[in-house]
């Protein structure tokens, strides 16, 4: 039994051989003409290109068979230079440029209001919340807290 199906294998390879299965018809399908066109000036554009053996993979061929090819090297991309108009674009104005102005402040006095600080006051003449600490050393025998300014109370105001 068992040289029975070994004869058989070996009958089924020796015909397989001899009808002449090779490479798959696939391989030996011609360019269409546009395909040529198209090989020719990938060849002329890159010189290291070689066509490929087979046509390109796809999904079904229509027969009903699945083609998986193989050894084949990547094509590089076609990069078409394309010109372009210069684009023109209008003058941009340059930014206004704020000039930093000191205020000069001629020693004053001032009455302090309801809602009044040290920092609010400051920037109403100095123009700047940052010098409450002039005022304050100005009034040091006025103002005991800074954090509590007394309505009605009259401050000096130092010059800058």
């Amino acid at each position: 039994m068992k040289t029975r199906i070994s004869l058989l294998c070996a009958a089924g390879a020796l015909v397989t051989v001899v009808s002449g299965c090779t490479t798959p018809e696939l391989a030996r399908t011609p360019y269409s003409p546009a395909e040529s066109q198209w090989a020719e000036y990938i060849g002329s554009s890159y010189s290291e290109w070689t066509p490929p053996r087979t046509v390109p993979p796809s999904s079904n061929t229509g027969t009903g068979e699945t083609v998986i090819v193989q050894d084949q090297q990547p094509v590089p991309p076609i990069l078409i230079p394309v010109e372009q108009a210069p684009v023109i674009l209008p003058p941009v104005p340059p930014a206004p440029v704020q000039a930093v102005e000191k205020k000069k402040v001629e020693a004053q006095t001032y009455t302090i209001q309801k809602g009044d600080t040290l920092s609010t006051i400051a920037k109403k003449i100095y123009g700047k919340s940052s010098k409450w600490n002039v005022i304050l050393e100005a009034n040091k025998g006025k103002i005991s807290d800074a954090a509590k300014l007394k309505v009605g109370t009259t401050i000096n105001i130092p010059a800058q």
